[in-house]
């Protein structure tokens, strides 16, 4: 098998020096006791901004993460609560939320207006203008990035005067998660199912869009489709006319694999939820199964 025609070896640096390329190394993860090794961290900086920090983490919440990103996270998420909640007690909460592991951390700070709860998560976005708060305005937009790549979600709740929480949600397993991939060459098809099965996915497989059909027929809903265009029999375009005709198909996730320099442009004509370049990178495949698959199967609840 080729895999090298499935496959890219570089690994791109990503945006900012945040490295979301690392976002594809899963393994199994307390949320509770990484909370408490990185809270225990803070000790320092807690003193000087005289803010009390308690965690409420009191059973093991275990999922198949990124252990580096998971960190990631609570480091940035409770470096902005002591920032602009200084004085005041901040409170990290750990639990366990159907499908997903959710984390909550409090503040008592200034609080975010209404209007400002959307772009604080933009780059360079900060609460207080100037350099009041230092900072380069990234932390939030790296939690983000981050957690879209890990296929969870973020929550904000917040009053000026009164403080804020974030709520992070982050799909905790893979194993009942069923990826589909179309694909007629079979070298790329190859690698693309054995990356998916070497992950802990449950993984389908059609050479054609007629194949991908009675596939889902037989089988049932997949949580994402990977889609390449040009095939024989049933093409990539024809398989999705006939998805969206059957309504218990319709909503199934669609990414389109393509070597189409225009492949993105495709994608938004065809309405579908995203789209990958081939040869395809490992950390590229691994996060659009985690941002349209886990992450929808969690929201529909299909995740137990």
């Amino acid at each position: 098998m080729r895999l090298d025609r499935a496959f890219r070896n570089d690994q791109p640096r990503g945006d900012a020096g945040v490295g979301l390329a690392g976002c594809h190394k899963p393994q199994d993860v307390d949320l509770a006791s990484t909370a408490r090794e990185v809270l225990a961290r803070f000790d320092d900086e807690l003193r000087r901004a005289a803010c009390t920090l308690t965690l409420r983490a009191d059973t093991a919440v275990v999922g198949r993460w990124d252990r580096m990103r998971v960190e990631q996270i609570l480091t940035n998420l409770v470096s902005n609560a002591i920032k602009y909640g200084a004085g005041r007690p901040i409170e990290v909460f750990v639990e366990s939320a159907g499908g997903a592991g959710r984390l909550s951390v409090r503040d008592h700070g200034i609080g975010i207006a209404e209007n400002d709860q959307s772009r604080i998560f933009e780059r360079f976005e900060r609460l207080v203008p100037g350099g009041q708060a230092g900072g380069f305005g990234l932390g939030l937009w790296i939690v983000r990035e981050v957690i879209d790549a890990l296929g969870g979600t973020i929550e904000i709740e917040s009053r000026v005067g009164a403080g804020t929480t974030f709520v992070v949600e982050l799909p905790t397993g893979r194993a009942r998660e069923h990826v589909l991939v179309v694909e007629d060459d079979r070298d790329v098809l190859d690698g693309l199912c054995e990356a998916l099965r070497a992950e802990g996915y449950t993984v389908g497989r059609a050479e054609n869009g007629r194949e991908a059909m009675d596939y889902l027929a037989k089988v049932g809903r997949p949580s994402v489709i990977l889609l390449d265009l040009a095939m024989p029999v049933m093409n990539g375009r024809q398989f999705l006319d006939e998805k969206r005709r059957a309504s218990d198909l319709a909503t199934i996730p669609v990414v389109l694999i393509s070597a189409d320099s225009q492949i993105g442009r495709t994608a938004k004509e065809l309405e579908v939820d995203g789209f990958l370049q081939k040869p395809v990178r490992v950390d590229a495949l691994l996060s659009a199964v985690n941002r349209y698959g886990v992450r929808r199967a969690a929201e529909t609840g299909r995740i137990h």
